[in-house]
């Protein structure tokens, strides 16, 4: 079964935009530590300087709209992150997506 990418989007299910305005730096600032280099140990294999985003939770456009990717794969690498985000959704009402990695990646949708 393909795993699947969940789209996060600034809005709640009533039509309100979601604040403050700029949630989604915050929210995948908070999920950085988590990719596809983070090893059981707690440690980093690639160290950025500065910040930079996971590659399994990151800000990027889909069809013209600012929003948050999270990759199904990071329940793989850290069960508790994902049910954060799971529950960062539900306790603020958010509008998702959820497609299969091949209607994203092939298409070369997404703008990083």
């Amino acid at each position: 079964m393909e795993n699947c990418v969940l789209i996060i989007f600034g809005v709640t299910s009533t039509g309100e935009k979601f604040r403050p305005s700029d949630w989604i730096e915050r929210f995948c600032g908070v999920m950085a530590p988590y990719d596809t280099n983070y090893q059981s140990s707690g440690d980093r294999v690639n160290i950025q300087k500065g910040m930079g985003y996971s590659d399994l939770v990151f800000p990027t456009t889909h069809k013209g709209e600012r929003v948050v990717m999270a990759l199904e794969q990071l329940n793989n690498i850290e069960p508790l992150a994902w049910e954060f985000v799971l529950n960062f959704i539900k306790e603020n009402d958010l509008k998702t997506d959820k497609l299969g990695y091949s209607e994203i990646f092939s298409k070369d949708a997404i703008q990083k």
